[in-house]
């Protein structure tokens, strides 16, 4: 139910993290969201595995380590900074940084603190 004075917004869920990444910016903005979600065919439409989800943020980085991830390479963070540099605060940041200490170890990604 839409609250007056509030916009609406319509998001398209995909099963992408690009779709999730896009209603979680549209409610952070103050949006009403709406999701949408339909079959279109793909033929993972009914497949799911996700080998990580039980695991903790520090032992997905364990496991990352021993596996031999180039954790430079990867990117967390919704605000960066104009240099780049991750901003070390939004929800993704927090936990990146949790995990990255679960783990002992220490994140390759530069930030902007």
């Amino acid at each position: 139910m839409k609250r007056p004075g509030t916009a609406a917004a319509v998001v398209l869920l995909s099963g992408g993290l690009d779709s999730a990444v896009a209603l979680a910016e549209a409610r952070a903005q103050g949006y009403v969201a709406h999701a949408l979600s339909f079959d279109y065919g793909q033929r993972h439409a009914r497949e799911l595995h996700a080998p990580l989800i039980r695991l903790t943020k520090g032992e997905i980085v364990a496991r990352g380590h021993a596996l031999g991830v180039d954790f430079s390479l990867t990117w967390s963070c919704y605000e960066p900074a104009l240099d780049g540099r991750a901003c070390g605060a939004c929800d993704s940041c927090v936990l990146r940084k949790k995990g990255f200490a679960e783990a002992g170890l220490p994140d390759p990604v530069p930030v902007a603190e």
